[in-house]
C-alpha cells in the first residue's frame, strides 16, 4: 500500500514539473508572438507616416495667395524652391519656403492675404526680420527679409491683402541680394507646408517665366517652382498634396 502511494506521489510530482515546462514554454511563445505583432505595428504606423503624412489639421480655408511684390516686374530672380535641398552652413537640408530676390534695395514686401501680424522676430546671427500673419486659426503666412531695411508693421495689427510690410534691404557684399523667403507654416507644430500650391495658374505662369533654363539661377535638377510637382505650368496647382517638411 505504502508503495503504491509513493508511486502515486512520484507519478504526480513529475506530471506536475511536465505541466510547469509547458506553461514556461507558452509563456515564452506568448512573449514572441507579442514582440512580432508590436514590431508589425510599428512597422504599419511608420510607414503610413511615410506614405502619407502626419496627421495635421491641413488648411483647407486657405485662401489663393498673391505675390508678396507689388509686382513682378521687380523680381531679379527665383533662388532657392521649397523642397530643395540646400546647405545651411552646418547640414545639409530641404529648404521650406520659395525665395524670391527683387531687383533693388528697398523693393517693397506686401501681404500675400489678409491676417493679423502674429509675430514679428529679428535674427541678429544672419540679420533677417521674421514677420508671421496668421491667416486663420491653423497657419501662417510667413516673410522672411533677408535683411529687412524697414518693417512698417506692428504685431497684433490687422493687415489686408497686398498692403505693404516692409522693404527689403541689399545684402551688405553681394550684388542684387535682397531675398525674401516666403513660406507657409502650420500651427499646429514646426510644419511647412509647399506655398507654391496656393497661388493661382496665372501668377504660377508668370513665376515660371523667371524661373526657367535661361535663368543663371535655374537648377536642372529642380525643374520646377517646389519639388511636389507645382509650378510646371501645367499641373493642377490647387491639388492638396500633403507634402510637408519639419
Amino acid at each position: 500500500m505504502m508503495q503504491a502511494l509513493l508511486a502515486i506521489k512520484k507519478d504526480t510530482f513529475y506530471s506536475y514539473h511536465l505541466d510547469k515546462k509547458d506553461i514556461i514554454g507558452g509563456i515564452q511563445m506568448l512573449r514572441v508572438f507579442v514582440y512580432i505583432n508590436v514590431i508589425l505595428i510599428l512597422g504599419v504606423i511608420i510607414s503610413c507616416d511615410l506614405i502619407f503624412g502626419p496627421d495635421y489639421d491641413f488648411p483647407d480655408n486657405l485662401p489663393e495667395l498673391s505675390l508678396p511684390f507689388l509686382n513682378t516686374d521687380e523680381i531679379d530672380h527665383i533662388g532657392s524652391i521649397y523642397g530643395q535641398l540646400i546647405n545651411f552652413g552646418d547640414h545639409w537640408g530641404p529648404h521650406n519656403g520659395v525665395d524670391i530676390v527683387g531687383k533693388m534695395d528697398g523693393t517693397s514686401v506686401v501681404a500675400a492675404s489678409s491676417g493679423v501680424v502674429d509675430k514679428i522676430i529679428w535674427d541678429s546671427e544672419y540679420d533677417n526680420t521674421y514677420v508671421a500673419i496668421q491667416g486663420s486659426k491653423n497657419h501662417l503666412v510667413v516673410y522672411i527679409f533677408e535683411p529687412a531695411r524697414d518693417i512698417s508693421v506692428e504685431e497684433g495689427e490687422e493687415v489686408q491683402r497686398g498692403q505693404i510690410i516692409g522693404t527689403l534691404s541689399m545684402r551688405e557684399g553681394k550684388t542684387g541680394q535682397c531675398c525674401l523667403h516666403f513660406g507657409v507654416k502650420l500651427t499646429s507644430g514646426d510644419i511647412w507646408i509647399c506655398p507654391v500650391q496656393f497661388f493661382s495658374q496665372t501668377l504660377i505662369d508668370q513665376l515660371c517665366s523667371i524661373y526657367n533654363p535661361s535663368s543663371p539661377w535655374y537648377d536642372p535638377a529642380y525643374p520646377n517652382l517646389c519639388t511636389c510637382g507645382h509650378g510646371n505650368c501645367s499641373s493642377s496647382i490647387r491639388t492638396r498634396l500633403q507634402l510637408y517638411i519639419r
